[in-house]
């Protein structure tokens, strides 16, 4: 069973039900020296290694490989699933993945950071 980090639409219950076919119960959770930021001609987010920066996001567990596989395609071939440690609320390290925008396309990542609730606010006006 897998642990992955989420910082972006696999956070919203609706992305990750349609995916997988439940929500698993989302633990809070921020990611070191990364940042967020919106891929250029979309509203969606990416990341890259950025020292000093964090990004809060959920921590989903027991995740099946069946359920990893979906995921990884709904990511496609911009992402890489990479091990990495988060920090939990409560402050305990924990190993697990998150999708990282691969270091060959990170030019396509914008300056403009990229904010959960604008992306929920697009997409719901025009759902």
């Amino acid at each position: 069973m897998a642990t992955l980090f989420c910082y972006g639409t696999l956070e919203f219950e609706t992305v990750i039900t349609r995916l997988i076919g439940y929500a698993p119960d989302a633990e809070p959770a921020v990611l070191e020296n990364f940042a967020r930021y919106r891929i250029a001609d979309t509203d969606f987010p990416g990341i890259k290694p950025k020292r000093g920066e964090q990004i809060q996001g959920s921590l989903y567990k027991n995740l099946s490989p069946k359920e990893i596989k979906i995921l990884d395609e709904y990511e496609g071939s911009s992402f890489s699933r990479e091990q990495t440690w988060i920090r939990t609320r409560e402050g305990r390290l924990e190993r697990c993945w998150v999708y990282v925008v691969k270091a060959e396309l990170r030019r396509t990542l914008t300056d403009e950071p990229w904010n959960p609730a604008q992306y929920f606010n697009i997409r719901s006006r025009v759902s």
